[in-house]
Parts: C-alpha cells; sequence; structure tokens
C-alpha cells in the first residue's frame, strides 16, 4: 500500500509540473494580469481537473470491469503518447505572437479540462495504473481524487511566486 501511495505520489509530482496547457495558461495570466486576475484562473484549472478525474474514473471502471486488456492497454498508449508530448514540447520552436489582452477566466480554465489531451491522457493512465476496479475501487477513487487534487493546488500556487 505505501509503495503504491509513494508511485502514485511521483507520477503525481512528474505530471503536474510538466510543461501543459494549464502551466501555460497560469502563467499567462499571472504575468499579464497580476495575481488577483489569476484566481479564477486557477481555480478553474483545479475545479475543471478535479470534475475531470472523478467523471473518468467512474466512467472508466466500468468499461474496465466489461474489458479487462483496456487498462494494460491504456497504460501502454497513454505512456507513449505522454512520451510523445514531452519530445515535441521539448522541441518546439518559439513563436512571438500578440498578446490577448484579457485574462483567462474560471468558465475558460474549467472547460477547458475537457478537451485537454494532455489532462485526459494522464487522467486514463493514472486511472488504469493506479485504481483497482475489482477490489477497493471506492478507497482507490478518493485517494487518486484528493492526490492530484491536492498536486494541482500545490502546481498553481508555485507557478504564482
Amino acid at each position: 500500500m505505501l509503495s503504491h501511495i509513494i508511485s502514485l505520489l511521483l507520477f503525481g509530482v512528474a505530471t503536474s509540473f510538466s510543461p501543459g496547457p494549464n502551466n501555460i495558461m497560469t502563467a499567462y495570466t499571472m504575468f499579464n494580469f497580476g495575481f488577483k486576475k489569476t484566481i479564477p484562473t486557477i481555480l478553474g484549472v483545479i475545479t475543471g481537473w478535479t470534475v475531470l478525474i472523478i467523471v473518468l474514473q467512474f466512467g472508466s471502471s466500468a468499461v474496465f470491469q466489461k474489458i479487462d486488456n483496456l487498462q494494460n492497454i491504456i497504460k501502454i498508449f497513454g505512456s507513449f503518447f505522454l512520451i510523445y508530448m514531452a519530445y515535441k514540447i521539448s522541441f518546439v520552436k518559439d513563436k512571438s505572437e500578440k498578446a490577448n489582452p484579457k485574462p483567462i477566466t474560471f468558465v475558460n480554465t474549467f472547460f477547458f479540462q475537457f478537451i485537454n489531451p494532455k489532462g485526459i491522457i494522464i487522467a486514463l493512465v493514472g486511472i488504469s495504473t493506479f485504481i483497482d476496479v475489482q477490489n477497493n475501487f471506492l478507497r482507490d477513487t478518493i485517494i487518486f481524487t484528493i492526490k492530484f487534487h491536492g498536486l494541482y493546488i500545490e502546481q498553481n500556487n508555485t507557478n504564482d511566486k
């Protein structure tokens, strides 16, 4: 159980602090509009991510119970996709564009979580890896949600400093 939680924590830290759209949106809003105007952006990311995790946990558990090998397939292909995204992000060219004069809102970041490919893949890989749909589903779901919710709050707090 302890090794399971340590693995989940390390997975969460690695995925929360890696570059992605949420980090970029939060940093953009903070640097251009200040902390007060960034609060809705942070709350939108945190709330949207938490709702996404809960929806995916309950939706995928029903599918995983019916198709046993699907969890392994998602683990493998999701991991390769995350490695591919990390590679693409690390070699992106700098493109200067005109800044949008309005801060990103709560509603924008909340609903963005449901189309954010990095967030969805991370959630599915995490769910398929750390949640046992046959045994202790509720316990694993609560631990997974709390751990990721806490990491996203911490990640957004460190972006603001």
